[in-house]
């Protein structure tokens, strides 16, 4: 079904084996985040007859916009697990990723390239479906245009495709777990590819593809079946490109024009809603950054949520300082991501600042620290401060402030549940540790 291996990756050990192909393909797809069986799965290039597939894992440090086309199967960003009750509940395994890759899905489709889901059996969750409608992308493609989906209770194994480029995938690779149901004006959109009055392969605006698929018990499989489907899709989209030449788009509806318009001031909103995104996004660097990255993130926070300014001295990068509008120093700041929590030498570095700068020991000293830096989630990272390091920093005059509890602060301001006055009022007259919830905010004496 597909050519020679042109570069092979060992997800492992990282190794590259390179050789260039006799002649570049048109056409580049990407298959991304395919099932595996196992973690010593050999990610390729396949050169195929007109197109090139590149197989790449979850995560990989790729962009759907560097190619024609993408195909990756429904349930990729999650995994299904069962409570104490036996009730089966769907969780996201890479909730950033998703949302990048998500809006690159989009961004795809203004360009005209495709996007292909391969839909397997796939769980609907439990029975709250609200709860797992934003855990894959399959799922919010759907909802986005308002597509509903459901399961069959036994999968359809035997169907023609109503276009013929399909008939080859749809024979060999064509069980129908899904059927899909839309209001009419959505359903004047719809190509039905496979299906009657259920619908169980369909492309809406012949980019975007959802066909049936057979579970892989392979990755090898998992590639055959995207080839497949890569080489139909491909080939049905040169056919009605050549039906349509390009000069009918000289001729515009009344409504197209008003839609077009409308299409392109949402994408002004879109487009400032997802700098916005990006800018949450590039705070929550003080949960993984140190040094001076680190504690530029938090100057940066300080400033945008609670208007504090703080200076940071040159020569000492975890150092920085709040002054009044006099020039007088008003409170130490020190700064710094470290793998473990809160020791009592980084207690004793704030009190070695005020020493430096002369200041007098009731001077308020601010320890924040982006503390458990090598755990691998939110939940492990979210540990408090020992009693006993609260207590030295009761006696010593300084307030712990992880960042996780920054974060948190400062959401609150932005909700309202906070007021940004009584931050600057905290650091400057408390000591202990400031540990933030979700509505909730208090000073742990030890």
């Amino acid at each position: 079904m597909f050519g020679k291996l042109r570069k092979t990756k060992d997800l492992v050990e990282g190794e590259y084996l390179i050789g260039k192909p006799d002649k570049a393909p048109s056409i580049r797809v990407l298959s991304y985040g395919l099932p595996c069986e196992n973690y010593n799965i050999k990610y390729a290039i396949h050169d195929c007859e007109n197109f090139e597939i590149d197989d790449e894992p979850l995560g990989a440090s790729v962009s759907f916009l560097d190619y024609h086309g993408v195909v990756l199967f429904a349930g990729t960003f999650e995994k299904a697990e069962s409570n104490y009750y036996g009730e089966l509940f769907i969780k996201c395994i890479a909730r950033s990723d998703l949302d990048l890759r998500e809006r690159e899905v989009y961004t795809s489709l203004r360009k005209n390239d495709f996007i292909i889901f391969l839909v397997p059996g796939i769980s609907r969750g439990s029975s709250n479906r609200r709860e797992v409608s934003n855990t894959d992308l399959f799922r919010r493609v759907l909802q986005s245009f308002e597509i509903s989906w459901d399961t069959y209770r036994t999968p359809i194994s035997h169907a023609d495709s109503n276009i013929p480029e399909f008939q080859s995938y749809i024979e060999r690779f064509g069980s129908a777990y899904v059927h899909y149901s839309m209001y009419s004006d959505m359903r004047e959109r719809v190509k039905v590819i496979c299906g009657n009055r259920n619908l169980f392969a369909i492309t809406l605006f012949d980019k975007l593809f959802f066909l049936p698929c057979t579970n892989p018990s392979t990755h090898k499989q998992a590639i055959e079946a995207v080839t497949s489907a890569a080489q139909a899709v491909i080939a049905y989209r040169k056919r009605i490109s050549k039906a349509k030449p390009k000069w009918i788009s000289e001729f515009r509806f009344t409504q197209e024009n008003s839609l077009l318009d409308e299409a392109k001031g949402l994408q002004q909103q879109l487009n400032q809603i997802e700098a916005k995104v990006d800018s949450y996004s590039n705070y929550k660097g003080v949960l993984c950054y140190r040094s001076d990255p680190l504690v530029d993130l938090v100057i940066s926070i300080f400033e945008k949520f609670f208007e504090i300014t703080l200076e940071k001295e040159e020569k000492f990068i975890e150092d920085a300082i709040l002054k009044d509008e006099e020039g007088n120093i008003k409170g130490v700041f020190e700064i710094k991501g470290v793998n473990k929590n809160f020791a009592r030498k980084d207690i004793n570095q704030v009190d070695s600042h005020r020493e430096r700068l002369g200041l007098q020991s009731d001077t308020p000293g601010i320890l924040v620290m982006n503390t458990l830096m090598d755990v691998s989630s939110l939940a492990e990272k979210d540990q408090s401060p020992h009693p006993d390091i609260i207590k030295k920093a009761m006696t010593d005059n300084v307030l712990l402030i992880r960042t996780i509890d920054l974060l948190r602060y400062a959401d609150g301001v932005e909700a309202c549940v906070f007021k940004k006055e009584d931050f600057l009022s905290i650091l400057m007259s408390q000591s202990g540790w400031l540990n933030v919830s979700e509505n909730k905010c208090e000073i742990v004496k030890g």
